[in-house]
């Protein structure tokens, strides 16, 4: 009895967490139906960031029902600017090395409508929100927890400016 209680609490949650990822439907205006996705800027020390974070935007998007990124005559188009990068030490082992780390990457991005001529959204500010003391662990021969931490992160930080940009409406 306990088994089956404890799958079907796992079968909730892994439709809980993929449901949570990325929204069902698009909540944009009937004209934008095609979105092209600008390669956003990095102001930060952190190199190869905004290819990166790109990426995972036009995967986000592309995962979003009724939108398509395009690289040219986009009804809209998406850009932005990373602007910091925080890395904060939650855990340290006992020569005072971190073991575990969380990454906030901050951004920026507008929605300009091709279609109507205006920002529908102007330097709108997020951030990845990411909870990374899951990240890993630290090591520093690799240097593991800052890539892994990072790239869960830009991941993280795409689908909010997606859902930010949906949910505009």
């Amino acid at each position: 009895m306990s088994r089956g209680i404890n799958i079907l609490v796992l079968l909730f949650l892994a439709l809980f967490v993929t449901g949570c990822a990325y929204t069902t439907k698009s909540e944009l205006p009937g004209n934008i139906k095609t979105i092209e996705v600008t390669t956003f800027g990095n102001t930060t020390y952190y190199n190869n960031l905004e290819g990166a974070l790109t990426r995972e935007i036009i995967r986000a998007i592309n995962l979003t029902p009724g939108l398509k990124v395009v690289n040219s005559g986009a009804d809209a188009v998406l850009s932005g600017s990373i602007f910091k990068v925080s890395n904060t030490g939650l855990a340290y082992d006992s020569n005072y090395q971190p073991t575990q780390m969380s990454t906030v990457i901050s951004a920026n991005f507008s929605l300009y409508d091709n279609k109507e001529g205006y920002f529908a959204i102007n330097n709108r500010v997020v951030a990845s929100n990411y909870d990374s003391s899951t990240a890993g662990i630290y090591n520093e021969s690799k240097n593991e927890v800052y890539d892994n931490a990072e790239d869960k992160s830009l991941a993280v930080l795409a689908q909010t400016i997606v859902r930010s940009m949906v949910s505009h409406w």
